[in-house]
C-alpha cells in the first residue's frame, strides 16, 4: 500500500472542519496538518519531516499550502484585534507570512525543491474558495493558484485545483456567506467545541446555512470527502 504524506495547516489537520485526509482510501495516509501554518512554517517542517528516519518510506507528499498567507494578512482589514493579533502572532511563533507574490513565489518554490531533492514524488494543491462575507480574499487565492500551477507545469507536477473543483459547485444559494466578528472569542469556541465534539460541525454549517464550509473557510464533510476522492483519483493514478 502506498504511504503517503499530507503536509498543511488546519484544512488538512481536520480539527475545526472536516479533513480531506480522512476519506482518503486505498492508501496509508498521515496527516501533518497543523492549524495556522503558513508556508514558511511548512517550510521548516518539512525540512525535519525529511531529514527523520520516521519517513524515509514515504512516496508521495501531498501538499496543501499558503491559504493562510492570504487569509490571515487580510483578516488585519476587519478589527484592530485582527491587526494586532496577526502583526505580533508571527514574531511570537518566529516566521512571516508570504503575503506578497514574490515572497510567496519564492518560497514555495524552495518547498517544492526541497522536496524533490529528496526524490520524493509531490502532489500540489491549490488553495481553496472561501464562503466570507467581511473578508475579500478569493480574487488574491486565485492569483497564487496561476503561480502554483505555474510551478506543478515547470516541475512537471500533479495539480488539483481546488478553488475551480469548488466554484463549479452548484448549490440554491450560491452567495452563502459568512462574517468572521471583530474578536476572536467565536472562532475559539468554534474550535473547542468543533474539536471536543465533532458533530458540531454539521450543526454550524447547518445553522449558518454554508455550502462549502462550517466557517467560510474550513471544509464541511461533504466538501472535504468529495477532495479526498479526487486526491486519492491522483495518488492512485500514479505508477
Amino acid at each position: 500500500m502506498k504511504k503517503v504524506l499530507c503536509v498543511g495547516d488546519s484544512l488538512t489537520f481536520g480539527s475545526v472542519g472536516y479533513s480531506y485526509v480522512r476519506f482518503l482510501g486505498g492508501v496509508e495516509a498521515v496527516n501533518r496538518g497543523l492549524n495556522g501554518d503558513c508556508l514558511l512554517g511548512m517550510e521548516r517542517r518539512l525540512r525535519q519531516i525529511l531529514s527523520s528516519r520516521l519517513y524515509k518510506d514515504i512516496e508521495l507528499i501531498v501538499f496543501w499550502g499558503g491559504t493562510n498567507d492570504v487569509f490571515l494578512p487580510a483578516l488585519k482589514e476587519v478589527s484592530c484585534f485582527w491587526r494586532i493579533s496577526n502583526t505580533f502572532r508571527p514574531k511570537l511563533f518566529g516566521y512571516r507570512y508570504c503575503d506578497t507574490e514574490e515572497a510567496f513565489h519564492a518560497v514555495y518554490e524552495r518547498i517544492i525543491r526541497l522536496v524533490l531533492g529528496e526524490n520524493k514524488k509531490l502532489l500540489l494543491m491549490g488553495l481553496p474558495k472561501m464562503e466570507l462575507g467581511n473578508v475579500r480574499v478569493n480574487s488574491t487565492l486565485q492569483a497564487r493558484n496561476r503561480l502554483i500551477r505555474e510551478f506543478a507545469e515547470k516541475y512537471s507536477l500533479e495539480f488539483i485545483d481546488v478553488y475551480k473543483l469548488l466554484d463549479e459547485m452548484r448549490f440554491p444559494d450560491a452567495d452563502a456567506a459568512y462574517s468572521w466578528g471583530s474578536l476572536n472569542l467565536m472562532r475559539v469556541i468554534d474550535t473547542l467545541l468543533m474539536t471536543v465534539c465533532p458533530p458540531t460541525k454539521r450543526l454550524f454549517a447547518k445553522i449558518r446555512r454554508l455550502n462549502l464550509t462550517v466557517d467560510g473557510i474550513h471544509l464541511s464533510r461533504a466538501i472535504a470527502k468529495e477532495i479526498g476522492r479526487v486526491v486519492e483519483a491522483y495518488i492512485c493514478g500514479q505508477p
